[in-house]
This record gives C-alpha cells, sequence and structure tokens, in this order.
C-alpha cells in the first residue's frame, strides 16, 4: 500500500484517527460493566463481541505515529522531538493529571491517593506514556525504517517474540497455570526486550504506508484481519465461560490478532 501524495496521506491517516476515536470510545463505554455483568448473559455477549471487534484502535494510532515520524521526508531532530512533540506529550499529561488527582480529593479527602493518582494518571492516560516512549527512540528507529531488509527482519522478530509467544503463553495460562508459568519462563529466557512493546506496530505502520502490496496480499491481509476479530471473539469468551468471569488477557493489545486487525485497519481505506 502506497500513498502518492501528501495531502492524500494526511487524510487518509485523518479518517483513520476518526474511526479510531470512536473504537476507542466504544472500548471504554464497554469496560465500564465488563466485570460486573455474568459471563453467560447476553449483555456480557455483546459487550465481549463490540470489545473484541475494536481493539485495533490504539495499535493503528501507534502505526498512524509511526508512519509519520519514520519518513525519511520528515526531519526531527533528537532536540525537536523532545522541545516539541514529548514536550506537548508532557504538559498534556500534566494538565489531566491535576484535574483527576484535584477530582479524586474533592471526592474522598484523600491527600496521599489524589498525589499518586497525579504521578501516575488516570488509567486511560497509560497512551501518553506509550507515545513519549516511542517518540524517544525514533532516531534509532529511523535507521532500521531506512533499511527495507533490516524494517522486514525488525517485524518478523516482532512477530514471534511481541506477538505470537507472549499471547500463546497467555492462552496457555487461561487453562493451567502451571504449564502457563512454565510457558512464561520458555518464552522469556531470550529477554529479546528489544522488538517487544508497541515498537512493532511502530514501525509497522511505516512500511505499510510505503510499501507496494499487490492486491492479493491486500486481500490476505483482509483476511488475516477478519480472522482475527473472530478468533478473539471466540477466545475470548471460551476463556471466560472456563474461568467463570471475564477474561481480558486475550484483548491486550500487543498480540498475534490484534497485528493482523491492524494490518487490515490500516490498509482497507485507501
Amino acid at each position: 500500500m502506497t500513498i502518492e501524495t501528501a495531502d492524500s496521506r494526511y487524510h487518509y491517516f485523518d479518517l483513520l484517527r476518526v474511526f479510531a476515536a470512536f473504537a476507542v470510545m466504544v472500548i471504554h463505554m464497554v469496560s465500564q460493566n465488563w466485570y460486573t455483568t455474568d459471563v453467560h448473559t447476553s449483555q456480557w455477549q455483546a459487550m465481549n463481541f463490540w470489545d473484541s471487534i475494536v481493539r485495533w484502535s490504539v495499535p493503528v494510532f501507534v502505526m498512524i505515529s509511526g508512519a509519520l515520524f519514520l519518513s525519511p521526508h520528515k526531519d526531527i531532530p533528537a532536540r525537536k522531538l523532545y522541545s516539541k512533540y514529548i514536550f506537548r506529550i508532557f504538559t498534556a499529561f500534566v494538565f489531566w493529571s491535576l484535574v483527576y488527582a484535584c477530582w479524586t480529593y474533592a471526592e474522598n479527602g484523600d491527600a496521599k491517593n489524589a498525589c499518586e493518582q497525579f504521578l501516575t494518571g488516570e488509567f486511560h492516560m497509560w497512551f501518553l506514556w506509550i507515545i513519549a516512549g516511542l517518540y524517544m527512540i525514533v532516531p534509532f528507529v529511523r535507521k532500521i525504517a531506512g533499511s527495507e531488509t533490516l524494517t522486514k527482519y525488525f517485524l518478523g522478530l516482532a512477530f514471534v517474540f511481541a506477538f505470537v509467544l507472549p499471547e500463546t503463553v497467555n492462552v496457555i495460562a487461561l487453562f493451567s497455570e502451571e504449564y502457563g508459568t512454565f510457558a512464561g519462563k520458555l518464552a522469556g529466557m531470550s529477554r529479546l526486550e528489544f522488538v517487544g512493546g508497541f515498537t512493532g506496530y511502530f514501525l509497522l505502520g511505516y512500511f505499510l504506508s510505503t510499501a507496494r502490496i499487490s492486491r492479493k496480499a491486500e486481500c490476505l491481509i483482509y483476511a488475516a484481519g477478519i480472522a482475527g476479530f473472530a478468533a478473539t471473539v471466540v477466545m475470548s469468551l471460551q476463556a471466560s465461560l472456563f474461568r467463570g468471569g471475564s477474561v481480558r488477557e486475550i484483548l491486550r493489545q500487543p498480540d498475534c490478532q490484534c497485528a493482523l486487525r491492524g494490518c487490515s485497519g490500516v490498509c482497507v481505506l485507501p
């Protein structure tokens, strides 16, 4: 998928942001009653469906940032990263953390709790920490993005060690805590954190925005995305029924299914 002009590129990303923003709103609305609703009810089934199919939203936001910040046409020295982009995130975090902390103190009068909330931020503000961290490593990741071979190699490692293995461990742990612990120990022995977290999504966004993908490959990506949606719904349901309560592990952001859904989301508009 290659976006031919700068105007079409930014319009395309704007559309993605709109859809992703609505998807994030759905996640937060569904999450309000996720753990308090009986998993055997139709209400929980509906929440599981909607929660499962919108989990692509956060990875897509990260992929858009990667497509923009890793572009060779955008000169972003380290000083500008901190003075402009990371500083904006910092000021937004401080302002809204202060608002939430003051609200918490006004409600319960607990100064200690309010101070802790100010430092950590409200639960949904975790995304700001992720984006700030990714901005910090832009100079390094741009070196990888400058080589198609290195990019594909990094994405291959990320797919295995950041997506497939952690998800496999989570699935095993859902049905056997003993085997899950052992599988997690094995998966973590490599200590390959370099390709972990959201860095894979960050680089993947740039790769998909510049790569020339054939129509056949696009169809395969769409099919994989649909399969990812279906697998998430079914696996989340089965795991929750097995545990007798709502299970979140299947819905974690950096996983194989979410990567497939994110790819299909980025490719579907042009």
